[in-house]
């Protein structure tokens, strides 16, 4: 139990810190003020007692580093975007504010990094908002915990810059044309399983993650007028918007899908697939890791001479391409998103008619291109499957 004594005309407290060594504070209160002191007395009591049932006696006080490192360790498994989290965390927030008690953290502080990041040019003002917004959130979280009474990511309007890319004009060039994904989808100079991600991104508009875990009891090829991707948890990815959601099969998708059962994924992988399989492992047999298959969209692009994009912007390109051919906004949305969360959207179910109808617009001529049977298909057991200069291993 603290106590609150008077030194030269103001209040102090005495208490007991996480590591149970005794600790003396000026409250910064007069005599009069007793009241707020005893308040301020019995936080951070609460705070020390939180701090040790969080993570036991601390050899001093809990550290914004000490605080991050459980805080994202507890989301593991949780949060689709901890790997990003981590990062920004590392990178930004730490060397800057890591080695200050928890309890010491100020707005001050706060407003002080997002300057320093800002005016430091390296990061786009989209991305010091994500690094904001990671802070923000893990401090939120100390709240509930009671290690700190209030947050300080209380930044008044202007101080974070505005929500837009480092270039302006480079999200208008995130987009393939229409001859790039039919390429991307039939060039005989690419992998065969680059390629079916290349399809179930940029003719069905998955994220990668989705595309990564997709198993082919996901796929329900006898749906009528289109089969039935239906894009939901798997068992290690979520969605991003926790939706699950039915995405119908274009009619080139559908072709290359039956190939890729029939032969591709045999002569791929060295044995014939079964329905708890992925559709489009690395060659592990494990997900495919979102920075490798990065890796080889570099060099699939630059093997074809295009100019470098995202393996996201065949998303973009999905969206963009189907609205140029006429298909309905609301009715694509559903396809790509989800229904709104609204309590009109959440009770709007289209006939599934109405989704394919709207897929189906989407004009892709490949022509007598898209066969897969031929000499192309590379088995590891035979032929390296890596790009010049990325070591064999990657989760492709």
């Amino acid at each position: 139990m603290g106590s609150i004594y008077l030194r030269r005309q103001k209040l102090w407290i005495k208490f007991r810190n996480a590591a149970g060594e005794i600790e003396r504070r000026s409250t910064g209160y007069g005599i009069e003020q007793k009241p707020a002191a005893r308040r301020l007395l019995k936080q951070i009591e609460a705070s020390v007692e939180a701090q040790q049932s969080v993570a036991g006696p601390q050899p001093g006080p809990l550290t914004l580093a000490a605080w991050a490192k459980r805080w994202l360790d507890g989301r593991e498994g949780r949060v689709r975007s901890l790997a990003d989290e981590r990062t920004r965390m590392r990178l930004h927030v730490l060397p800057a504010l890591g080695d200050l008690a928890l309890v010491d953290l100020r707005p001050r502080h706060i407003m002080a990094l997002v300057e320093e990041l800002t005016a430091s040019g390296k990061l786009a003002p989209r991305s010091i908002r994500s690094v904001y917004a990671v802070l923000s959130t893990c401090l939120r979280d100390a709240v509930t915990y009671e290690l700190i009474p209030s947050t300080p990511c209380v930044l008044r309007r202007g101080i974070l810059p505005p929500a837009m890319d480092k270039d302006p004009a480079w999200r208008e060039t995130a987009v393939f044309s229409r001859a790039e994904v039919i390429a991307l989808v039939t060039s005989p100079e690419l992998l065969l399983d680059r390629r079916m991600v290349y399809g179930l991104k940029a003719l069905a508009g998955l994220r990668h993650g989705e595309a990564a875990g997709l198993r082919w009891l996901h796929y329900d090829r006898t749906q009528e007028p289109l089969g039935k991707l239906v894009v939901a948890c798997s068992y290690t990815k979520r969605t991003k918007t926790n939706v699950t959601r039915a995405v119908p099969v274009h009619p080139v998708l559908a072709a290359m899908l039956a190939e890729w059962w029939a032969e591709g994924w045999q002569a791929t992988f060295g044995r014939a697939p079964r329905h708890d399989d992925l559709i489009v492992p690395s060659r592990g047999l494990r997900m495919r890791n979102k920075k490798d298959a990065w890796e080889g969209l570099k060099h699939d692009l630059k093997q074809l001479g295009l100019r470098q994009r995202r393996g996201h912007d065949m998303r973009r390109t999905f969206i963009s391409l189907a609205r140029a051919d006429g298909a309905h906004d609301g009715l694509l949305e559903i396809v790509t998103h989800g229904p709104r969360g609204n309590i009109v959207g959440l009770y709007t179910t289209p006939p599934w008619e109405s989704l394919c109808r709207e897929i189906g617009r989407l004009r892709i001529d490949v022509g007598t291109r898209l066969g897969t049977r031929d000499a192309e298909w590379r088995n590891t057991s035979e032929k390296s499957v890596t790009p010049p200069g990325i070591e064999p291993g990657l989760n492709y």
